[in-house]
């Protein structure tokens, strides 16, 4: 036992009233021992002169013994009879006491005693929190401040070595303080003015190996086994943080607890960004970032929290479909961060590079090995969305001032801020055109013996499958009887195993874009294709002209790529293509000439992800035409007079079908 808790000291007290009532609590009277915690918590100088508040703690001391706690049968008792005994109220008021005890100036002098101190503490704590509502004239209500001061109690004597090591593994500890944590935050009548102090010493023990799984079961049983009110306390906790004006030093040590809180165990991480990120992380995460970029003196310290928010933050806007996300991101500043980082230089600052490119992979340190392949260049390769290309225009107006910063020209990052700035405008003239245009959609009849293009609304759809289209009742009999009896079936399944996750503006955009792309490539792709008839023969035949594939790879940040494939040499092909692709291959023979298969590439979060979008077409003239070219070569094939006879048969032939209608 330490010398500071030896009884013998109490004698010290120069308070004749003060000693009296505390060897008199020392010998388990109530009414004194209330005496002595009422002096401890009013302190005055009167009260106590030097090293004096030193004295009273043996006396908090005896009155923690566990071997006075009531076991489970005497627990029985004490509520069969409703009655408590008086040594209960006794450890009660010592923990309270220990609280006030612990913030007077003279606490630092006796950190050594804490181990001593702790293995009464701890008990006590332990009985407190199972028993509360079943002591007899205990109110359920008094609990939460009194598990609060408890908490309190224990974030003080972290400042002990070994109390700190032995508490960072008890077990029930975590779900303590978690439930003291996340009861006071989320709770609206919580003193908001104080809830920054108290959350500073509750986060750091709340939170500390969060990663490991026990741990975190703790901590989300003291959420009622609830994902959604930790995110829930995880938010608000950030917010109490970001809008505080406490001492900058004090709010960044609170950021990096905070920013703890979001790292938990790998089998979970999926379902926790998913449940944090319809909660709104991604706008706290950012303004955090922000928060983190406005300190004057950058360190080691801000360096290593904007890195652990960086990194988080480049999960949740990889999480499928990832446009979403990055267009909150957008809407919440993150370019502007993106620039006062890459000019402040730092060895975190290529994570925000890989967010514009190039284009490869890269690893997260420190995140699990499901999370660790992301692919960088996530913000241009998200703009093939709608939503991400309107937010990026808006931020570019503030960002490109911003760019100006001579730090910022001069780091290694503007090159690739260059590329991006060039494709957000080629992206959003294309958007605007179709703006312009009334957005229009068009659909062709699924019923390929008709094949007849037309507004979408002219429409209606299978109400089996939802996925095919007809313009009368009578091609919807007649592509039924020619096979979408048996298709429906697999194209219902299908849809509801894979859930679309893109709104339908989005969709829709996507198809202009593939659409315009085609157009401005129609000569180039023309005579790769003029090229593979050639090559493969066969594919002129009217049994097979359509068997390959046209594919349009957004996965490249400079732009797109288009290049040929053959169904079987597609990779990662998901359930509901496959079924949707084999029901358009069997088509494309009855199509003559009328249907062409022409996919997109894009990645959405950090899948790579094919998006079918068919090209229709009312009249099979140009690729009638293109056949007749690939046939009536009269110069030696993959030479420079190839090239050039193709191309020029290839623009005549455009200029003649020209007025075709086509539609994705």
């Amino acid at each position: 036992m330490h010398e500071a808790l030896d009884l013998k000291i109490v004698s010290d007290l120069p308070d004749k009233r003060i000693r009296a009532a505390a060897l008199a609590a020392a010998n388990r009277s109530l009414p004194d021992l209330r005496v002595v915690t009422n002096a401890l918590s009013n302190y005055t100088s009167k009260f106590c002169i030097g090293t004096s508040p030193i004295c009273v703690l043996p006396v908090l001391y005896v009155n923690l013994d566990p071997r006075m706690i009531p076991t489970p049968q005497a627990m029985e008792l004490m509520i069969h009879h409703a009655t408590r005994p008086s040594y209960i109220d006794a450890a009660q008021l010592s923990l309270k006491a220990l609280h006030h005890f612990t913030d007077l100036r003279i606490y630092p002098e006796t950190v050594d005693a804490c181990p001593d101190l702790w293995a009464r503490v701890w008990p006590w704590m332990q009985f407190f929190d199972t028993y509360w509502e079943y002591i007899p004239g205990f109110l359920p209500s008094e609990y939460g401040m009194t598990r609060l001061i408890h908490c309190f109690v224990v974030a003080k004597f972290q400042r002990s070595d070994p109390v700190r090591e032995i508490s960072a593994v008890l077990p029930g500890l975590h779900l303590i303080f978690s439930r003291a944590w996340i009861t006071l935050v989320l709770d609206p009548s919580s003193d908001q003015t104080k809830l920054f102090l108290q959350t500073f010493y509750l986060v750091p023990n709340a939170c500390v190996n969060i990663e490991t799984r026990h741990i975190f079961d703790q901590i989300l049983e003291g959420a009622d086994g609830s994902f959604e009110r930790l995110a829930a306390a995880v938010l608000k906790q950030f917010s109490i943080i970001l809008t505080s004006a406490n001492p900058e030093e004090r709010v960044m040590a609170t950021l990096n607890n905070a920013a703890s809180l979001l790292t938990i165990p790998a089998e979970l991480e999926e379902k926790w960004l998913s449940i944090l990120l319809k909660q709104g992380i991604i706008a706290t995460l950012v303004c955090a970032l922000e928060r983190v970029f406005a300190v004057k003196h950058f360190d080691s310290l801000h360096n290593g929290i904007a890195g652990q928010l960086v990194k988080y933050l480049t999960m949740c806007l990889t999480m499928p479909p990832g446009y979403p996300w990055i267009a909150q991101s957008l809407r919440a500043g993150l370019l502007r961060c993106i620039i006062a980082w890459a000019a402040r230089d730092t060895e975190y600052t290529s994570f925000l590079i890989n967010l514009l490119g190039p284009s490869a992979s890269f690893d997260i340190p420190g995140t699990s090995s499901s999370m660790q392949q992301l692919p960088s260049g996530i913000l241009p390769l998200a703009l093939v969305s709608r939503s991400v290309i309107i937010e990026t225009r808006k931020a570019l107006v503030e960002a490109e001032k911003m760019a100006d910063d001579p730090r910022f020209k001069a780091s290694a990052f503007v090159g690739e801020w260059k590329k991006f700035v060039r494709i957000t405008n080629e992206r959003g003239a294309i958007l605007d055109k179709w703006e312009a245009a009334g957005r229009p959609s068009f659909l062709a009849c699924d019923n390929i013996s008709c094949g007849k293009i037309e507004q979408k609304l002219e429409f209606k759809r299978c109400a089996g499958c939802l996925s095919m289209n007809y313009c009368s009742e009578d091609c919807q009999s007649a592509d039924w009887s020619d096979g979408h009896r048996t298709e429906c079936d697999q194209l219902r399944a299908a849809n509801i195993q894979y859930p679309e996750l893109l709104e339908t503006r989005e969709r829709s955009f996507m198809r202009a874009l593939i659409h315009h792309d085609y157009r401005n490539q129609l000569v180039s792709l023309s005579g790769r294709e003029v090229l593979t008839f050639r090559q493969y023969p066969s594919l002129s035949d009217l049994d097979s002209i359509h068997s390959y594939i046209v594919i349009f790879d957004y996965t490249h940040h400079c732009g797109v790529v288009t290049h040929l494939l053959f169904p079987n040499e597609l990779h990662a092909v998901e359930g509901k293509l496959v079924a949707e692709l084999m029901v358009r291959v069997r088509r494309l023979a009855r199509s003559g000439g009328r249907m062409r298969l022409h996919m997109m590439d894009v990645v959405e979060g950090r899948e790579t992800k094919y998006r079918l979008f068919p090209l229709r077409v009312e009249k099979s003239d140009f690729y009638d035409g293109l056949i007749r070219i690939a046939r009536a070569l009269p110069f030696v094939s993959e030479t420079p007079e190839e090239a050039a006879h193709d191309e020029n048969r290839i623009r005549a032939l455009v200029a003649r079908t020209g007025q075709l209608i086509t539609m994705h």
